[in-house]
């Protein structure tokens, strides 16, 4: 069953104020430990490898994956 024009616009309404929340908070809640330490130690340094790292020890054929 289609949705009339009011659902529609409800629909609209709540999609765009939860973008607008997900915006406000991605700038106001900071960054946890983990994210800081790998911004700080491989980006900003300029020793981003992203295919060097050791994901293998999860994954047994991980490591043929990255050679």
């Amino acid at each position: 069953m289609p949705f009339s024009k009011t659902e529609n616009r409800l629909l609209i309404l709540i999609g765009f104020l939860l973008f607008i929340f997900i915006i406000i908070r991605a700038a106001v809640v900071p960054m946890v430990g983990d994210e800081v330490g790998t911004f700080y130690f491989y980006i900003q340094s300029g020793n981003f490898l992203p295919y060097s790292g050791a994901y293998g020890c999860q994954q047994p054929l991980g490591k043929l994956g990255a050679e």
